[in-house]
């Protein structure tokens, strides 16, 4: 059993409250992730040594949608409880483009490598999640970047390729974009030890156990579940779409004035009897709803682009003539 003498831990708030038996589907990615975190739980700080080699950094790309940020935040979740459970310092963090374009703007680089320096003398296992990976790691190639942000693309190489950080089994960066294009060969190389694609679920039970994550049990027989997620399926919706359709099922009843006025418990006990109503028909009904509104929205969209296009044409010919 692991034993220390001061246990620390750090968990980012906003990290999401989930764990990796809530995950559904995203079987690659899921093994890939608890398999390396589970070798980073063997690191051992007063050696500085880990007997194992876990992968410094996974990448996970997909279309949007899919359930990146969600598994990826679910597996960092259940391993701090694991380190937690061994009573071993942990430090999981997130690290967004909204902190590398604002918090810090002007001074980038230090921060990033007081940010580094900070990892390195943490004694315990370091996770960082690092959302659209593809906005930081933005290819050279393109020549958009400024001085500045090829400055700070040095330091962010140098962080993952073990210059700022030490690959001592220490720490793992899980990383994410939607589109893998944009970062240019030479950091994939460099960088990404692991590179796992998440996409959408691509069997009918996983979308079933979506719904039943959402809505409950329900009052369905299995042949009924099977059509529900073979619909959800066969619609063009992604996860997270389709889990803002049933989203939109769970606030889909009317609340009686006397309903606000019970305690908490009761106001579970009349959603879920609410909930419980909800059939097969139901749900497939409210995703074609969606399904038409999205493509209302979408025609709507392209026609409003088209006219705005031809407007343009014709003031310019007006102009020539």
């Amino acid at each position: 059993v692991f034993r220390q003498r001061e246990t620390k831990v750090e968990v980012d708030s906003r990290l999401m409250d989930v764990r990796r038996e809530e995950v559904i589907g995203a079987r690659g990615l899921s093994d890939t992730l608890w398999r390396n975190l589970r070798l980073l739980a063997c690191y051992d700080h007063e050696r500085g040594e880990n007997p194992f080699d876990p992968a410094f950094v996974v990448f996970t790309y997909g279309a949007p949608g899919g359930g990146k940020t969600f598994v990826s935040h679910a597996h960092i979740r259940s391993f701090v409880e694991l380190c937690e459970a061994r009573g071993q310092a942990v430090w999981a963090m997130t690290h967004s483009t909204t902190d590398y374009a604002s918090h810090y703007q002007n001074k980038t680089q230090a921060e990033l490598v007081a940010l580094a320096e900070r990892i390195n003398a943490f004694p315990g296992p370091v996770v960082l999640y690092v959302a659209d990976a593809d906005n930081i790691f933005q290819s050279r190639k393109e020549g958009r970047l400024s001085a500045e942000q090829y400055r700070t693309l040095a330091v962010y190489l140098k962080m993952f390729d073990g210059t700022l950080i030490k690959k001592n089994g220490k720490v793992l960066a899980i990383m994410d974009a939607n589109y893998i294009d944009g970062i240019d060969e030479a950091t994939k190389s460099r960088l990404f030890d692991e590179i796992c694609e998440l996409e959408r679920f691509d069997r009918a039970e996983d979308f079933s156990a979506l719904v039943r994550r959402a809505l409950g049990p329900l009052s369905l027989d299995e042949d009924e579940w099977r059509a529900v997620g073979e619909h959800l399926l066969a619609s063009p919706l992604s996860n997270r779409e389709l889990g803002h359709v049933l989203e939109g099922l769970r606030r889909s009843f009317e609340i009686p004035d006397e309903v606000l006025e019970l305690g908490f418990d009761e106001q579970i006990a009349f959603r879920e009897q609410n909930l419980a109503n909800i059939d097969a028909d139901t749900i497939r009904a409210q995703v074609d709803r969606y399904v038409k509104t999205r493509l209302e929205l979408e025609r709507k969209s392209q026609a409003r682009r088209s006219e705005q296009e031809q407007r343009r044409f014709l003031q310019f010919l007006g102009q020539g003539s």
